[in-house]
């Protein structure tokens, strides 16, 4: 518990800081888009490039790779037509296809979990991995395909090759497989630029943060969605885990799948579709519900 709470302390003081900083008319709404610019362009590839290309492949359990990216599809597929089914309008909808699923499985589900199980260093690499390829691909495209409805299809595809996530993705990929060596110099550059992505976004929101408070549909949305990520999601899981996967060491997946709402959710709304209130609520909502789903669920796994 007090690993949790230390965990996710930080995020709260850079969210305050952030919003401090507005009050004191030190920063203002432009560096919103700014932040997240960087954030979007530099920071958050830099940070999925050097996760992927630090994974070691001798330790890859490929199963489970294959097995959560899967469930990940499925999901996110039912969660598209559910939405359609309940007439939601689409910047809802689309936080609710990406939202529900993609919490902060590294920031927050990395250090968490290697508290409290021992060994666990290369499944979880993969599993962030497993929620980076299906987030940035599939999830993507459905992202893409709402911001541009009458583009073409080749012009579509374009548009995602060309997106920062997945062109990180796609030379990490060729880095680890081919079993490149990377200069020091060239890796600890990146992860000073990547060093820095998650601190940025989080001083972002505090500053959008920075307005009046009301309590509408958009905060019951965001918890039905905190609902949906911290206690849904976990429990499809392990029940997925005890129909499907009996023999395998689910326990890490079923964690990170209780993970709360990532900053990463917050830059994807400032350049797609979804309703910016929403995503921000959930991240908050979800973060501080999560010092007590988190401790609850770890205790049923173990």
């Amino acid at each position: 518990m007090f690993d949790l709470f230390t965990t996710i302390l930080p995020v709260f003081i850079l969210i305050g800081i952030g919003a401090l900083s507005k009050i004191l008319k030190i920063s203002d709404d432009n560096w919103i888009t700014v932040m997240n610019n960087y954030a979007f362009n530099l920071g958050f590839p830099a940070i999925i490039f050097s996760s992927l290309i630090k994974l070691n492949k001798s330790t890859i359990n490929y199963d489970i790779m294959i097995y959560n990216s899967l469930i990940l599809v499925v999901l996110m597929t039912l969660i598209f037509f559910l939405t359609k089914i309940f007439k939601m309008d689409e910047e809802t909808r689309n936080c609710y296809i990406i939202c529900s699923l993609f919490g902060n499985v590294a920031y927050v589900g990395i250090p968490f979990i290697n508290s409290i199980l021992q060994n666990e260093a290369g499944n979880l690499s993969i599993i962030v991995a497993s929620y980076t390829l299906v987030m940035f691909t599939l999830g993507l495209a459905i992202l893409e395909f709402s911001k541009y409805k009458k583009i073409k299809p080749v012009e579509l595809i374009k548009n995602i090759i060309k997106n920062p996530f997945i062109i990180s993705i796609f030379f990490a990929t060729i880095v680890l497989q081919l079993n490149i060596a990377l200069p020091m110099i060239i890796i600890k550059s990146i992860d000073m630029l990547a060093s820095g992505a998650s601190s940025v976004v989080l001083l972002a929101l505090g500053i959008f943060l920075v307005k009046p408070i009301k309590l509408n549909k958009n905060t019951v949305h965001a918890t039905i969605l905190s609902v949906l990520k911290l206690i849904i999601l976990p429990i499809v899981f392990i029940l997925i885990r005890n129909i499907f996967f009996k023999d395998l060491d689910f326990s890490s997946t079923i964690i990170e799948a209780g993970m709360p709402g990532a900053v990463t959710l917050f830059v994807l709304s400032q350049k797609y579709k979804m309703n910016k209130n929403i995503v921000v609520e959930m991240i908050i909502i979800s973060t501080v519900l999560s010092i007590i789903t988190l401790p609850i669920l770890t205790s049923f796994l173990l």
